[in-house]
């Protein structure tokens, strides 16, 4: 099923493993520019980043400051996020 991401930007937390994986493997075979974000690398998410368009930034989202970090990161590289603000 193709749900149409092509040119859309996605941020994930918790990325390199489990759920937060299977969630940038999806996001990012549908299309989707993927910015995620975990404490360690693993070789699924490096391999992710070099076969498609997922960018890997290493950081502790438990710290404080780790969830704008991540969010910093995603402007940085993707530029311009916009707000969903749909429900």
């Amino acid at each position: 099923m193709d749900i149409n991401l092509a040119g859309r930007t996605a941020v994930v937390t918790g990325g390199s493993k489990g759920i937060g994986l299977a969630i940038v493997r999806s996001l990012a075979s549908n299309g989707a520019r993927v910015i995620t974000g975990a404490k360690t690398r693993s070789p699924e998410i490096d391999a992710l980043t070099r076969d498609t368009q997922v960018i890997f930034a290493e950081v502790d989202l438990a710290d404080p400051g780790g969830p704008a970090q991540l969010v910093a990161t995603a402007g940085d590289r993707a530029g311009r996020l916009p707000v969903d603000h749909r429900r």
